[in-house]
């Protein structure tokens, strides 16, 4: 037993009260990491890839494309968006805010469904004259898509700035399924000409998910290898 202020506590006690604190401490930690700016050497472009509604970094082709991208010598990071359950576009675009930190002209974005309106939103957002390399869009939509969860009405509120968001990307290239039974191929479309971008049309691909067999996605690789040369 421990005497203290005249209260005896077991040592037990004193003990789970430091386990305690080392956990909530490491939890403080590991958060403010996964807020942190991707970083990148002076040699490396970044490459942050933004996943879409009721995902995580681990589905899909997004461990696959941002493995890749290392092996080419790209910095690669897939952030958990917050609540991808319950989305908030501000939450959203904040976080990917954090993890771009400062934008420049090594900076790639590639996003899946709804992270597309997420990288536009965060695009129109940018101040002044800031800039990033360019964007892979995949499986996108800018305006809202039939029969769609109230869960993302928030994310289209107003009028899109397409003129802004091309002024701040040098390069996009969309690319779309002509059979998604998520996102019509109207929408991909619309994106491509609003933003004069390259349009991939990929034949028999779903929503370009894992349900369809996509936990390799070589055409996002190959998007991103060539949006960072040009």
């Amino acid at each position: 037993m421990l005497k203290q202020e005249g209260l005896y506590l077991p040592m037990f006690l004193l003990f789970f009260l430091g386990i305690l604190s080392i956990i909530f401490s490491s939890y403080g930690i590991e958060n403010m990491r996964e807020n942190q700016p991707l970083k990148a050497n002076l040699e490396q472009k970044r490459v942050i890839i933004v996943h879409g509604w009721k995902a995580t970094p681990k589905m899909h082709w997004f461990p696959w494309l941002k493995s890749e991208l290392e092996k080419r010598r790209f910095a690669a990071a897939v952030p958990q968006m917050p609540e991808p359950e319950n989305p908030l576009l501000k939450d959203w675009v904040n976080k990917l805010s954090n993890i771009v930190g400062i934008p420049d002209q090594n900076t790639y974005l590639v996003g899946h469904s709804l992270g597309v309106i997420t990288i536009l939103k965060y695009l129109e957002a940018l101040p002044g004259k800031q800039t990033i390399g360019g964007a892979v869009l995949i499986a996108g939509f800018s305006t809202p898509i039939p029969d769609m969860p109230r869960e993302l009405n928030n994310f289209f509120t107003g009028k899109i700035d397409y003129k802004k968001i091309s002024s701040s990307a040098k390069n996009f290239m969309v690319i779309n399924s002509d059979n998604d039974p998520v996102v019509p191929l109207y929408f991909g479309e619309l994106l491509s000409d609003k933003l004069d971008a390259a349009f991939i049309i990929m034949p028999g691909a779903g929503h370009i998910r894992q349900d369809e067999g996509f936990i390799q996605f070589p055409e996002a690789l190959r998007s991103v290898v060539e949006i960072s040369i040009k």
